[in-house]
C-alpha cells in the first residue's frame, strides 16, 4: 500500500515531500498560487489549489506539513484532523485564542496528532544549555535575561504587523522565546508584564512597535527579562541570508541563564555558549570554565533548526512514533503569547499616542 505525505504550502512546505521520499513515500501539494502550483506539478508532484481537492484525490496520505500564512493555520489543521494522521505545522497554533481552542479540541478528538514547530527547543544552541541545567552542574536557575536586536520588517512586508493576518508581535515573532522560557524553567507563568516603546519606524502601524520590553515571573520563582528591538540594526546590501557576520551590523541575540553557580551565556551570532562559574577559592570571582562553539554548523541550524525539526517529524511518522512536542504543551505557550499581545497592543497605543502630531 502506497504512503503519501502532503505539503500544504508549495514553498517551504515541499520540504516534507523531499524528506518523505527518503522513506519511500510519495508526495502531494496544496498551493494557491497558479504559477508555483504548475511548477510543482511539472516536477512530478501532484498539486492542487484546495485541500479538499487534494484529499479527494488521495486516500493514502499518512502525514502533512502546514507551512502557510498564519491566518490559514486553523483552516488547514481542522481540515486534516479527521484524517487521524500526524500533522506538523509552523507556528503559531492560531492567531487568536478562539482559533487555538478549536484546533486543540479537534485534535483531542483525532486519533492523529498535531505538532507545532517550536524548533528553538530542538536547536542545539538552546537545547544543549537545557541539558546543562538538568545536569545540576550549574546549580539552580534563578533568572533569565534575553536581548534580541533585529532588522525591521520591510515596508512591503506589512502582513507581519497586521494582527488579522499574523496575530500580534508575540504570536508572529516572539512566541519562540515565550516557549523557551517555559522549556528552560519547566514552569508556567505566574506574572506577565509587557511594555512598548514608541515606534521609531514610521510605516509600522500605530498599534505596533519596534521596541518591546517584557518581564515574566514563573511559578518556579525564576525571573525573566526579554528586550526586543527592530530599529537598531543595519542589513548589508546583497544579503543572501542571515549569518554570523551580521553581528557587525548590530544584530544581537544573547541569553544569560543565571544560576546559583554562575551563568550560561548563549550568544547566537558568534555561535558560542560560554559556561561561567564563580570561583569561591578566589573571592567568588567569575571564571570561564569552557566555551562551546557551534560555527561548524549551518548558522540557522545552530539556533533556528526548522529543517532539523521537519526531518525529525518525518522520521517519527516513518517509525510510528508520537510527537516530540504535543499540542497541549504548545497550547499553554500560546495562551501566554496572547496575554503578551493583549498587553502589547494596549501599551503600543499609549506609547505611540505620546508622539502623534
Amino acid at each position: 500500500m502506497s504512503k503519501r505525505v502532503l505539503a500544504v504550502g508549495g514553498g517551504m512546505g515541499m520540504g516534507i515531500v523531499k524528506e518523505g521520499r527518503k522513506y519511500g513515500m510519495e508526495g502531494a501539494c496544496v498551493e494557491l498560487r497558479d504559477d508555483l502550483r504548475a511548477s510543482i506539478a511539472a516536477g512530478g508532484t501532484p498539486a492542487y489549489k484546495t485541500i479538499e481537492d487534494a484529499l479527494a484525490a488521495h486516500k493514502d496520505i499518512v502525514a502533512a506539513y502546514i507551512a502557510t500564512p498564519n491566518q490559514t493555520h486553523e483552516q488547514f489543521a481542522l481540515a486534516l484532523a479527521p484524517l487521524n494522521i500526524p500533522v506538523f505545522m509552523e507556528k503559531p497554533l492560531g492567531i487568536d485564542e478562539a482559533q487555538c481552542r478549536r484546533v486543540v479540541d479537534a485534535y483531542r478528538q483525532s486519533k492523529g496528532w498535531l505538532q507545532i514547530d517550536f524548533e528553538y527547543r530542538f536547536s542545539p544552541m538552546y537545547a544543549d544549555p537545557m541539558k546543562l541545567l538538568q545536569s545540576g552542574e550549574m546549580g539552580e536557575l534563578r533568572s533569565i535575561y534575553a536581548e534580541y536586536t533585529v532588522g525591521p520588517y520591510g515596508a512591503n512586508y506589512g502582513w507581519r504587523l497586521d494582527p488579522d493576518q499574523a496575530g500580534g508581535m508575540f504570536a508572529e515573532k516572539l512566541c519562540h522565546f515565550v516557549d523557551l522560557l517555559r522549556f528552560w524553567t519547566q514552569s508556567e507563568f505566574a506574572e506577565i508584564n509587557v511594555t512598548a516603546g514608541p515606534r521609531s519606524i514610521p510605516y509600522y502601524l500605530d498599534t505596533s512597535t519596534d521596541n518591546i520590553a517584557a518581564q515574566f515571573v514563573m511559578d518556579s520563582g525564576v525571573f525573566c527579562n526579554l528586550i526586543h528591538t527592530h530599529g537598531s540594526t543595519a542589513v548589508p546590501r546583497g544579503k543572501v541570508g542571515q549569518n554570523n557576520e551580521w553581528e557587525d551590523y548590530g544584530h544581537r541575540l544573547a541569553v544569560y541563564l543565571n544560576t546559583t553557580e554562575g551563568c550560561i551565556h548563549i550568544n547566537i551570532w558568534p555561535c558560542e555558549v560560554t559556561i561561567i562559574k564563580r570561583d569561591m577559592e578566589d573571592n567568588g570571582t567569575p571564571r570561564i570554565v569552557r566555551r562551546e562553539v557551534y560555527k561548524h554548523l549551518d548558522f540557522m541550524a545552530a539556533h533556528h533548526d526548522m529543517q532539523g525539526m521537519l526531518v525529525d517529524f518525518v522520521r517519527r511518522v516513518a517509525n510510528n512514533e508520537g510527537p516530540r512536542l504535543d499540542v497541549e504543551d504548545s497550547y499553554k505557550t500560546m495562551l501566554a503569547v496572547f496575554e503578551c499581545d493583549r498587553q502589547l497592543y494596549a501599551s503600543c497605543q499609549k506609547a505611540n499616542a505620546r508622539f502623534k502630531k
